[in-house]
């Protein structure tokens, strides 16, 4: 069964108005936590994106998809290229838990409630202790306190995120219009198995298996 989230719900009005990314300067999410901003060349340009072998889909270098999600992926990426002529990219996939202390970090930092958007508040809030704890001691010595919190999570069999079990993928969202916006979700949603929402620290949808 698709779910359509409290962020789904939120993001509809958001793209409805015409809400843009772009506009704000914000950056986009990738694995690992590094920021890439889009377009202008250099730094966040689309040099280095490796397309999907018979996809319409690009991902930036580094990123790593299981085959559930490549498949649900290339059927979504087909029906937006079929309806806009563009192509998806996906900025981050399959984390370890380094990778996605490194993406909590950035969301942290940039002022997130990481509580509100996890489903599991309890790991949510270690999470949070761990970086509020070590933040002072700079962001390594925080991002490696909180991996060691999620691999004791998942040593409970407790995982914050899908990422961290192969089973989502984040989608660039600063270069699409309101109508491009709606259009991937619509597509996404109407996916089985396949629930999306908005993220907007750092700005991006995220897509999961259900």
């Amino acid at each position: 069964m698709t779910r359509l989230s409290a962020a789904a719900i939120g993001l509809a009005s958001w793209a409805l108005l015409g809400g843009s990314d772009a506009a704000r300067g914000s950056v986009e999410t990738c694995d690992g936590g590094c920021s890439l901003y889009a377009g202008g060349g250099g730094r966040g340009s689309d040099d280095g994106l490796v397309m999907a072998k018979g996809g319409r889909y690009a991902t930036l270098p580094d990123v790593s998809l299981s085959p559930r999600v490549a498949d649900k992926l290339a059927r979504i990426a087909e029906q937006y290229h079929r309806r806009t002529g563009k192509t998806l990219v996906v900025t981050s996939g399959t984390r370890d838990p380094e990778s996605q202390a490194e993406a909590i970090f950035d969301k942290l930092s940039g002022g997130d409630d990481i509580v509100r958007l996890y489903r599991s508040k309890a790991a949510a809030l270690e999470v949070k202790l761990a970086f509020d704890k070590n933040r002072i001691r700079g962001r390594a010595a925080a991002v490696d306190a909180m991996a060691a919190t999620l691999k004791k999570q998942i040593a409970r069999g407790v995982f914050i995120s899908s990422h961290l079990r192969a089973g989502a993928a984040d989608i660039r969202s600063i270069d699409m219009s309101p109508v491009e916006r709606r259009t991937f979700v619509d597509g996404a949603l109407s996916t089985k198995g396949i629930s999306v929402m908005y993220e907007a620290i750092p700005p991006h949808f995220h897509m999961q298996l259900e």
